[in-house]
């Protein structure tokens, strides 16, 4: 049955409508029904493609000077693209967290529930983040802003009000572990060990100061139990990463204060500032919160801290091995790790009693983890960790500064609270900018540097908003809430607050606007050239006071370019190797050796051995006389040569010594040279005459 169908198939011509084998034949339906599907499916297709070129990206690019009104018609054309684009797949990813939500919760994911309000946070914050980088504002301060208008506002403040208190002080410890363990990894250990002494005062003289200026203030002009006013000193001492950082790399990528390495220095300098910060808030912070009596709570501060290194090294060795180098997926085991490393330090210490701990052992976990990744990483190798941390401060920096936010409310603030709360920040950092001008001092930075340094070290946002709201939340976690703790706990966050909103701002715009002013434009090249010129200038200065000649650069030495002299030198190094290969062989074997050689040569026809033209028609007798003869140069001839070469040499080497008149022991030292070399040639010469 098959053999007859495949007859029948094979013998059907391509342009015939009849089948020539088979027991019956028919004819075949023209395909006239498929070709007029195909034609209108294509008119159908040219029509669709006429309609929508003027919708098409492709066919209509950009113009090179398009105005405002021809780029928003652009941003709308299809495919998606650019601004557009992130916005609609924002929407969509949104869209499908809330459809999840509402088929998990029901009516928590309705208008007055929980995760309905997180939800309109963060899209919101989203969004005042994006608009308020348009005036080169960071966008923390507007998620900081929606926050505020959501708990606030008359029509949306239900969204404030409806965030439950667990669920916000979560999430802010949650964003507190990624900024721990960023910080962490960017720590390298063994650059700090590098760091010049102008580094570190920098870094913790300033900060120190802040501390404790703000500690007293705030205990006279507050009210505040002293364990309370340094918490507040600590939480204001510490500057803002997510405000500095950008700014400063931003200089650092325009070649503003490289030359000197100002970006650099601040980085560093800005990183051990909030180590030391985060250190002191969880000292005070164990303090504060323990049930224990006065004597073990000053005694449970330096514990915790203790705890929380030792914790930090522990996981962090863990890490070095865990998981292996052989790992598919060895980033995303690492980072999860190390996150749920900091989570359990954070979350683990509230449970033993000891907060002080948390943040000290997420810092220490990631930095010691980050010392050895950092050295099985390839030269030029980017940091993967780093990456994904970075991608999920993307994401919960909104909750972060959405929740600070919407934390404050400022139908309750007093007055006298706001307006104390902003002097004790004024203080504090009137002091630290003197104190940050003062220890510049023999940087080798001028004025306007240093004022500039200054200016750095002002911004405050990232910390504050970390830390600013634990000590209230702590407080209500608690079933019965004492008042006092309330109220020097809404006074912090208060302040808190109030710092972001007024130095985050001025702090970041004073980088951008006198970075380029302040600091010098170059390389490290052109600045050491300019400290070379400004010391030369200072020696000579010094020589004028003193009458003494102008210093005038060596005059360079010109290399001997004689041929003749360069001739004589490879001369007298030819005959010295020629003679010295002569009296190292054996006589006998010298003279079989050029026989053998001779006779190889001859026996092979021209063919095997080495055949020089210039000995053609000259027996080996002659030519054994002619070598003989060669080698017989006259002693004294030769003694002038060796002599007139080492003499240059010696004077060369007393020219790059800068003397003028050779040594007295240097000539004897060329006359023995030069009177021991004829006594071995004589003696050589002596041993060739013996050859037979």
């Amino acid at each position: 049955m098959g053999d007859k169908l495949e007859l029948r198939l094979r013998d059907v011509k391509p342009n015939s409508d009849h089948v020539i084998n088979g027991n019956a034949q028919h004819e075949v339906k023209p395909q006239k029904a498929d070709a007029e599907q195909d034609e209108n499916c294509s008119e159908l297709q040219d029509s669709c493609t006429a309609y929508c070129i003027p919708c098409l990206t492709r066919h209509n690019p950009l113009p090179e000077n398009a105005n405002i009104f021809q780029k928003i018609l652009h941003g709308f054309m299809l495919p998606p693209h650019g601004n557009l684009a992130s916005y609609f797949q924002f929407a969509v990813v949104c869209l499908q967290v809330w459809i999840i939500l509402y088929a998990w919760t029901n009516t928590e994911a309705l208008p007055g529930g929980n995760y309905f309000s997180l939800l309109v946070l963060f899209i919101c914050c989203a969004f005042g983040g994006y608009l308020i980088s348009f005036i080169n504002l960071p966008p923390l301060l507007g998620m900081l802003i929606m926050g505020l208008l959501l708990k606030n506002l008359p029509v949306i403040r239900s969204v404030g009000d409806n965030i439950d208190g667990k669920w916000s002080a979560v999430l802010r410890k949650v964003a507190l572990t990624v900024i721990l363990t960023r910080a962490g990894l960017g720590l390298d250990v063994i650059k700090l060990k590098k760091l010049s002494w102008a580094v570190l005062r920098l870094a913790f003289i300033p900060c120190a100061a802040e501390i404790v200026t703000t500690a007293v203030v705030s205990h006279f002009l507050l009210g505040f139990p002293w364990a309370w006013s340094l918490m507040l000193g600590c939480i204001m001492g510490a500057l803002s990463p997510a405000v500095t950082v950008p700014s400063l790399v931003s200089l650092q990528d325009r070649r503003y204060g490289v030359g000197k390495g100002i970006p650099t220095m601040l980085l560093a300098a800005g990183g051990l500032d909030n180590v030391l910060c985060v250190t002191g808030f969880s000292v005070f912070f164990g303090i504060i919160f323990s049930d224990s009596d006065l004597v073990v709570t000053i005694f449970k501060g330096p514990i915790g801290v203790f705890v929380g290194i030792i914790y930090g090294f522990v996981a962090g060795i863990f890490l070095w091995y865990i998981p292996a180098k052989d790992c598919a997926n060895k980033v995303f085991f690492r980072s999860m790790l190390l996150l749920g490393a900091g989570l359990v330090a954070l979350f683990g210490s509230s449970v033993i009693k000891l907060s002080g701990a948390g943040p000290i052992g997420c810092l220490t976990t990631a930095t010691v983890a980050a010392y050895k990744w950092r050295q099985r990483r390839q030269p030029g190798e980017p940091d993967e960790v780093a990456s994904v941390m970075a991608l999920a401060w993307l994401i919960v920096q909104h909750f972060l500064f959405g929740l600070i936010g919407s934390a404050v409310d400022v139908s309750k603030i007093q007055s006298s609270t706001a307006g104390l709360g902003i002097a004790t920040l004024a203080i504090g950092l009137a002091v630290r900018s003197v104190l940050s001008f003062t220890v510049t001092l023999g940087t080798g930075f001028n004025i306007k540097e240093r004022v500039f340094v200054t200016l750095t070290w002002l911004s405050k946002a990232t910390v504050q908003a970390a830390t600013g709201g634990l000590a209230i939340a702590e407080v209500m976690l608690s079933d019965k809430p004492d008042p006092d703790d309330v109220k020097y706990g809404t006074d912090v966050l208060t302040i808190s607050v109030l710092a972001i909103i007024i130095c985050a701002p001025i702090g970041a715009t004073l980088m951008a606007v006198l970075g380029p002013r302040f600091l010098a434009l170059g390389d490290d090249e052109d600045a050491e050239a300019e400290e070379t010129k400004g010391d030369v200038k200072m020696d000579q200065h010094i020589l004028d006071e003193i009458d003494a000649p102008e210093i005038t650069p060596p005059t360079e030495i010109k290399p001997i370019e004689n041929n003749q002299f360069k001739s004589e030198i490879s001369l007298t190094l030819q005959n010295r190797s020629s003679k010295l290969i002569l009296s190292e062989l054996d006589p006998v074997d010298t003279h079989s050796l050029d026989y053998v050689d001779t006779d190889t040569a001859s026996n092979d026809g021209g063919q095997g051995g080495f055949e020089n033209p210039a000995y053609e028609g000259i027996t080996d007798d002659e030519i054994v006389s002619e070598n003989t003869d060669d080698n017989d140069i006259d002693t004294s001839e030769t003694n002038d040569i060796v002599e007139s070469v080492d003499q240059t040499f010696s004077v060369i080497d007393r020219l790059e010594a800068d003397d003028k008149k050779p040594d007295k022991e240097e000539n004897n030292d060329i006359k023995a040279d030069s009177s021991s070399n004829s006594e071995i040639k004589k003696q050589r010469k002596m041993e060739e005459s013996s050859l037979p």
